[in-house]
Protein backbone atom coordinates (compact mmCIF):
# COMPACT_ATOMS: atom_id res chain seq x y z
CA UNK A 1 0.00 0.00 0.00
CA UNK A 2 2.89 2.19 0.27
CA UNK A 3 3.22 2.44 -3.49
CA UNK A 4 -0.70 4.17 -3.49
CA UNK A 5 0.31 6.53 -1.06
CA UNK A 6 3.40 7.81 -3.10
CA UNK A 7 1.21 7.89 -6.02
CA UNK A 8 -1.45 10.38 -4.07
CA UNK A 9 1.32 12.80 -2.75
CA UNK A 10 2.23 12.88 -5.57
CA UNK A 11 -0.80 13.92 -7.26
CA UNK A 12 -1.74 15.93 -4.72
CA UNK A 13 1.54 18.13 -4.24
CA UNK A 14 1.03 19.69 -7.26
CA UNK A 15 -2.86 20.64 -6.92
CA UNK A 16 -1.76 22.26 -3.55
CA UNK A 17 1.20 23.85 -5.16
CA UNK A 18 -1.10 25.28 -7.39
CA UNK A 19 -3.87 26.44 -5.41
CA UNK A 20 -1.07 27.89 -3.42
CA UNK A 21 0.24 29.59 -6.78
CA UNK A 22 -3.82 30.96 -7.09
CA UNK A 23 -3.63 32.59 -3.87
CA UNK A 24 -0.43 34.50 -4.22
CA UNK A 25 -1.69 36.00 -7.33
CA UNK A 26 -4.81 36.97 -6.63
CA UNK A 27 -3.54 39.16 -3.34
CA UNK A 28 -1.46 40.23 -6.06
CA UNK A 29 -3.77 41.27 -8.66
CA UNK A 30 -5.71 42.64 -6.07
CA UNK A 31 -3.80 45.51 -3.69
CA UNK A 32 -5.43 46.46 -0.45
CA UNK A 33 -7.27 49.54 -0.41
Amino acid sequence: MASTDAVESMVRMPIMLEGLGEMEVRLKVSPNK
